[in-house]
């Protein structure tokens, strides 16, 4: 139950709270970390999806939508389906679009938390998510509408639920399912941070969320099958039971979601230690008021049943990430915030309302440290332990445009099964594009990329067009002839 504190600081309508524009504010402040970002430009599975949308006969939501690893219809055929043509023509769109969701997710996390916290308090809980390094990658590709579907639907479940009512709550969850099936940690715990209405009973929240989960899950292994789908990077081999006991899957789980939370890459960083050392503080100044002061433990107390269904989601969401053990990107910890910082906040501010507000300075501080955009494509991808984060995802968007405008500069068209070559390319070159993304960019499925140092001379001189990659020059990409070759 909400306090009388948290009652009396959430009056009046939602839109009209301060502290709500508080919290709105790091949306501000998100948009600021992603300057110098090519916005909203697609690489890499993005072609996946956008190639499917332009060329595919099948666009059933039974099928992959393009993926060969995840059956996630809403995130792939519905998004791509309706947005392919956007993300081509006006790409910056896209980025508008993830802001503006999630700053419906700042707002909607504010009108749950205030329910039991104070407004204040409730303000840190929304800013949570955001307030991320990772959460910049949410917001600058397409592809990454899977985790801000996921969060977006979970969240809107969570305030359905709150309010009582089933039925929007079910239609949220079986949203986020079909955008991520991450979402099991979400339908774990509904029935949980329900509210049932008067006379109720909860046991039907968890019958009817049980029965919506073993649908969803009855489809989703049946597709799976039938597309024999298997997850990237050779996951698949090493998912068996004896991963649940396997403390190196755990320790990596854990150590990149603290690490994250406070937007600290998973290889070791020069500021880590002042971080660390804040944090203990923080920590250590809520446990001894809480230790001390009988009003804090009681404002505990009062808050726990809001509290620990938080934390046991956090739980599940972070245990999630031990299926794609050693592969980590930062991006999919936004969702575990959600619940972590809930339960953080909620302990911090029952210990004193300063806290919560000492932790946002600290995420807000190393927030903006974290690296900035590249100004340019460098030929090796900088490497701070994760496959993909914000820094990569940025350059490779920069090599895209380049790549791309002086393709299009130089070869305004090209003819049916023509070959296209690349001299030199950077690092990760291979995963950002491919023959797909040169057929989005032409409208034509029969196009393709060639390996310019594999290619005998004669191949060389059947190219369509040949570019060539120099890190110091500008623009970065440049057209070569055919003959060329023979002078590397």
């Amino acid at each position: 139950m909400p306090s009388a504190e948290a009652s009396s600081a959430a009056p009046g309508p939602l839109l009209r709270e301060p502290w709500l524009a508080v919290a709105l504010a790091s949306i501000v402040l998100l948009v600021v970390r992603v300057r110098g970002v090519a916005l909203g430009e697609p690489v890499a599975d993005d072609f996946d999806h956008l190639h499917h949308a332009l060329f595919s006969a099948d666009h059933s939501w039974l099928g992959g939508g393009g993926s060969l690893s995840f059956w996630r219809p809403l995130a792939y055929q519905g998004y791509y389906g309706l947005l392919h043509r956007v993300i081509l023509s006006h790409p910056a769109w896209i980025t508008l679009l993830h802001v503006a969701l999630l700053a419906l997710v700042v707002v909607l996390l504010f009108d749950i938390a205030r329910r039991h916290l104070p407004a204040p308090a409730a303000a840190t809980v929304a800013m949570f998510p955001v307030l991320l390094e990772s959460a910049r990658a949410l917001v600058i590709v397409p592809v990454h509408f899977v985790d801000l579907g996921l969060i977006v639907f979970s969240v809107l479940a969570w305030r359905a639920a709150e309010g009582g009512r089933l039925v929007p709550a079910l239609a949220a969850l079986a949203a986020a399912l079909l955008c991520k099936e991450t979402a099991v940690a979400t339908a774990a715990v509904q029935p949980w941070l329900a509210r049932p209405r008067p006379g109720e009973n909860r046991r039907r929240w968890w019958i009817a969320t049980a029965a919506l989960t073993a649908l969803w899950a009855a489809v989703y292994v049946a597709v799976r099958m039938r597309l024999a789908l298997a997850l990237p990077h050779g996951l698949e081999a090493r998912l068996h039971p004896a991963l649940l006991w396997d403390p190196a899957r755990y320790a990596w789980a854990l150590a990149g979601t603290l690490r994250a939370l406070v937007s600290l890459p998973m290889r070791p960083a020069d500021r880590e230690g002042p971080v660390l050392a804040a944090g203990l503080l923080l920590l250590g100044a809520a446990g001894v008021l809480l230790a001390t002061s009988a009003p804090a433990r009681a404002r505990l107390r009062a808050a726990r049943g809001f509290a620990v269904p938080a934390l046991a989601w956090g739980a599940l969401a972070t245990g999630t990430l031990l299926t794609v053990y050693p592969v980590w990107s930062p991006e999919r910890v936004v969702y575990t915030s959600l619940s972590a910082g809930t339960a953080l906040v909620v302990l911090l501010a029952a210990a004193h309302p300063a806290l919560p507000w000492a932790l946002v300075a600290l995420r807000a501080a190393t927030f903006c440290l974290a690296p900035a955009a590249p100004a340019g494509v460098t030929r090796a991808a900088p490497d701070r332990g994760a496959f993909v984060d914000f820094e990569r995802l940025a350059r490779l968007q920069r090599m895209m445009v380049e790549a791309r405008s002086t393709l299009r500069r130089e070869f305004p068209t090209l003819p049916r099964h023509a070959g296209v070559a690349m001299l030199h390319p950077p690092f990760m070159a291979d995963y950002a594009a491919g023959d797909r993304a040169l057929q989005v960019w032409y409208g034509d499925s029969t196009l393709r990329w060639l390996e310019w140092e594999r290619m005998a001379k004669t191949e060389a001189r059947d190219l369509a067009g040949a570019m060539e990659f120099q890190q110091e020059a500008r623009p970065q990409f440049r057209r070569i002839e055919p003959e060329a070759r023979t002078a590397t």
